[in-house]
């Protein structure tokens, strides 16, 4: 630096401040050359994010585009292409359902006469998202409306066909009316009836009991019987999905030969996984099944010869053993981390819900992470908390009365049961949607938010409850 110094004081003056001059040009210069580099490669990074996300916008687009052609409104003819008996007491059956299409000839007479409405034939059914269900409709001799039912879905996706688990329902008491129901024609009616060809309505896949499959968090799913059905799709579309993720279920059934058609996948499953990131733990409760599911008998019968020679220790993929599951004795098989860092998928009867709901908050498992299934009226009372409603008049127009809500109803389907306002009403859970009617004027509140679709300015009387002083219905 100081012979820079001395060779500028030895030249003339001119010549001094032109190198001066020079040197501060080509720093400048340098610096401009650096700055429009680093501004070049952020331009670049930048038009390469933008492109990925217009890329990335193009094929939701087109993924929504493709699920929108594959959909349909209301409900499509589906026909039974395979039916499995699934226990040995004839009353759980697998069917498996593909879009139904008639022959070329049957459609140029439709089409003449206009006796049925020929749909595009559809080159792969929408996909759905494992724990979903899919609503069946019937026309059954001696009933006055067609019957629907919702039913989930019980493996994994398959492109061309959806597969249904359907248990004969025994006789129940409506917990809104009061009123004695026989066994349940529905699913009487397809365990009975139905069989390979035959043709029944179906809708596309809904409802908010679903697995999220993108995340990679553990997964304990916890279910009871015909209830787990759901879980099962979940288990074996997470065994069959490339990755790390656990998924460990536990499940109990009444006796070993319970189900054991539909099972026999998801233990394979479990069993072939060298991860060991598969687990199952199979309890044999030994259900008295005459008592229904809702009044389980906490006694613990002794094992027979053979079951116990069939039960597995602990440190395999599928473990058997004998008695109830409670999600205390589930705390004690799960790694410690499970409680914070696992997503709680639980589906059973009511009585079972309820224990489920009120051990898993014991334990401090936060509410955000638990999923409970809702099949009935009593499973969705065992997870909702009654919310306090102040007083309010209930119009229903149409009836022509005026009702004090009565918070011992439970919602407004309730209420108008009570002054023998018909409304008419299948699910009672707000997944079918046949209750639906007008809200007039006023508030309404749900203890969970319905899984069907509502019309803008319309409501669920079956889990509405009011939320204003006055409230009326176009019922």
């Amino acid at each position: 630096m100081n012979d820079l110094v001395q060779l500028l004081e030895a030249l003339p003056l001119p010549l001094a401040l032109g190198a001066v001059s020079l040197a501060g040009s080509l720093g400048v210069l340098a610096f401009t050359l650096r700055w429009s580099w680093k501004s070049l490669r952020h331009l670049d990074a930048e038009r390469a994010r933008r492109l990925s996300l217009v890329e990335d916008e193009v094929r939701r687009v087109a993924d929504l585009e493709e699920q929108a052609a594959r959909s349909w409104q209301g409900y499509r003819k589906f026909q039974v292409v395979k039916r499995i008996e699934e226990d040995a007491h004839s009353s759980v059956a697998t069917f498996e359902l593909a879009p139904f299409r008639l022959s070329d000839e049957d459609q140029g007479v439709a089409r003449r006469t206009g006796s049925m409405m020929i749909l595009p034939p559809l080159k792969d059914l929408p996909t759905f998202k494992p724990g979903q269900y899919v609503q069946l409709r019937v026309d059954l001799p001696g009933q006055a409306n067609l019957l629907s039912r919702c039913y989930s879905i019980s493996s994994a996706y398959d492109p061309k066909r959806y597969t249904i688990t359907v248990a004969r329902v025994p006789g129940s008491i409506d917990p809104l009316t009061g009123m004695a129901y026989p066994a349940g024609v529905v699913s009487t009616y397809l365990l009975d009836s139905v069989h390979e060809r035959a043709v029944l309505d179906v809708t596309v896949p809904q409802g908010d009991f679903w697995l999220e499959t993108q995340s990679n968090e553990p997964v304990v799913l916890v279910g009871w019987g015909i209830h787990a059905v759901p879980l099962l799709c979940m288990f074996e579309t997470l065994a069959r999905t490339p990755g790390t993720r656990k998924a460990w279920l536990f499940l109990e059934v009444g006796h070993e030969e319970d189900l054991i058609k539909l099972l026999d996948p998801i233990l394979e499953l479990a069993e072939n996984d060298p991860t060991g990131r598969l687990r199952v733990w199979l309890s044999f409760g030994r259900w008295d099944t005459d008592s229904g599911m809702g009044r389980i008998s906490r006694r613990v019968p002794r094992l027979d010869a053979d079951l116990a020679e069939s039960l597995s220790p602990d440190d395999q993929n599928v473990t058997r053993r004998e008695g109830r599951q409670a999600v205390a004795w589930i705390k004690r098989k799960v790694p410690a981390y499970f409680g914070s860092a696992a997503s709680f998928y639980v589906s059973g009867p009511a009585l079972l819900l309820r224990e489920s709901k009120h051990d898993l908050e014991a334990w401090g498992v936060s509410p955000d992470r638990v999923h409970f299934e809702v099949f009935d009226r009593e499973s969705l009372d065992a997870i909702s908390e009654v919310e306090s409603t102040g007083p309010s008049r209930v119009t229903f127009d149409i009836a022509g009365k005026t009702l004090d809500w009565d918070p011992d109803h439970r919602n407004l389907l309730g209420l108008a049961a009570s002054a023998k306002i018909r409304i008419p009403s299948t699910c009672k859970i707000g997944k079918c949607g046949e209750c639906e009617v007008s809200l007039v004027s006023g508030q309404v509140r749900y203890p969970k938010d319905p899984d069907w679709k509502l019309k803008p300015g319309h409501c669920l009387p079956c889990v509405a409850t009011p939320a204003s002083s006055t409230l009326v219905l176009g019922a």
